[in-house]
C-alpha cells in the first residue's frame, strides 16, 4: 500500500506491505517523524483495508477520531496527526495488478452494488462491524443496538434505538432519538436533527459511520422548443413513395377510363339506332302486301274447253 506523507509542505511516499506498522518519532517506528511521540499512530494493513488507531486524538478529513479507537480509513482520506503533518492513502491507479488476498478483500468489502448505488448507504468505520455497509432502502431508517431497527450496530455504547435517518425533499437528515450518548456529525453534536451531506461522518457511541448519498441519475434532456421542432420537421426529407418510379400518374388513368365509357356508350347508342331503323323499314307501306302475297297465292282461273 502506498502512503503519501506530508510534513511542513514537503511530501514523500512510503510503500508498506501487509501487517502492522507505527508512525512516530522513535527509531523503532516504521515511519519516523521527529516531532511526533513514539508510536503515535498504529497502521494495520489487511489487503486493501487500512485501519488506524492513535495514542492521542487525530483527525480523518478534519473529523476528530478519539484515541484508542481503531477505525477504517478509505483511500484518499487524509489523516491529520499534528499541525502541518498528515498521511494519505494513495488510491490505486486504474489497471493496477492486485494480489489474491487483495482481490478477495475488494470483492468482499469494497464492491459497490449497483442497487446500493441508487440508495443512501452507511459504511461502518470502527468497531465489530467495521467495513460493513448498510443500505437505506426506504425513506426512513432507524439505527441502534436493538433487534427491531433497520441498521443494527454492535456497540454497547449505542442505544437500542439511537438515531433515525430520514429522506426529505432536499436531501437527508439524522435525528437523535434522545440517546444518552448523543449523535455527532463531523464532530458536532446533533440537537434534535441535522442535515447530512455526502461523505459526512456520523458518530454513535464508539462507532463511526461514513454516509454516502445515492447517485442520482442524470435528468432526461428537455424537448426542443416548438420553433426548433418545427424547423427540424421541415428540414427532414419526406420518405420516398411506395409506388415504383415507372408507374403512370393517376390522372391519365382516370381520363382513359372516361373515354372508354364514352365509347361504350356511343356503341350502345348506335346499336339501338340500328335496331330502330331496321324495325322501321320492316314495318313500311309495302310490307303488308308483300306479306299477304306470300301468305295467299292467287287462285288460278278455271280451264274451259
Amino acid at each position: 500500500m502506498k502512503l503519501e506523507i506530508t510534513v511542513e509542505g514537503e511530501t514523500t511516499t512510503a510503500d508498506l506491505g501487509q501487517g502492522t506498522f507505527t508512525v512516530g518519532g522513535s527509531a523503532q517506528d516504521a515511519i519516523q517523524i521527529a516531532s511526533l511521540p513514539e508510536a503515535f499512530l498504529e497502521l494495520r494493513i489487511d489487503g486493501d483495508r487500512l485501519m488506524v488507531k492513535g495514542s492521542d486524538t487525530f483527525t480523518v478529513d478534519e473529523v476528530l477520531s478519539p484515541p484508542g479507537v481503531s477505525r477504517l480509513v478509505l483511500a484518499g482520506e487524509r489523516i491529520g496527526l499534528a499541525d502541518g503533518i498528515s498521511l494519505r492513502q494513495v488510491p490505486e491507479e486504474p489497471g493496477a495488478v492486485k494480489g489474491t488476498s487483495a482481490v478477495l478483500m475488494h470483492l468482499m468489502s469494497d464492491f459497490e452494488d449497483p442497487a446500493e448505488a441508487r440508495c443512501a448507504t452507511l459504511t461502518c468505520l470502527t468497531g465489530l462491524d467495521v467495513g460493513r455497509r448498510y443500505a437505506m432502502v426506504g425513506d426512513v431508517a432507524e439505527l441502534g443496538r436493538g433487534d427491531d431497527v433497520h441498521m443494527r450496530i454492535r456497540d454497547r455504547a449505542v442505544s437500542r434505538r439511537h438515531a433515525r435517518l430520514r429522506r426529505v425533499a432536499n436531501g437527508f437528515t439524522i435525528e437523535d432519538l434522545q440517546s444518552p450518548n448523543g449523535v455527532f456529525v463531523n464532530g458536532k453534536k446533533v440537537h434534535r436533527q441535522a442535515p447530512l451531506e455526502d461523505g459526512a461522518v456520523i458518530e454513535l457511541g464508539h462507532s463511526l459511520l461514513r454516509f454516502r448519498a445515492p447517485k442520482e441519475e442524470p435528468p432526461p434532456e428537455p424537448p426542443p422548443p416548438p420553433e426548433e421542432a418545427l424547423a427540424e420537421a421541415e428540414a427532414t426529407p419526406s420518405p420516398p413513395s411506395a409506388e415504383p418510379p415507372d408507374s403512370p400518374p393517376q390522372k391519365p388513368k382516370r381520363a382513359r377510363s372516361k373515354l372508354e365509357l364514352a365509347l361504350i356508350g356511343l356503341g350502345v347508342a348506335l346499336a339501338l339506332v340500328g335496331v330502330v331503323v331496321s324495325f322501321g323499314i320492316a314495318s313500311g307501306p309495302g310490307a303488308p302486301a308483300k306479306a299477304a302475297g306470300k301468305l295467299s297465292a292467287p287462285t288460278p282461273a278455271p280451264h274451259v274447253r
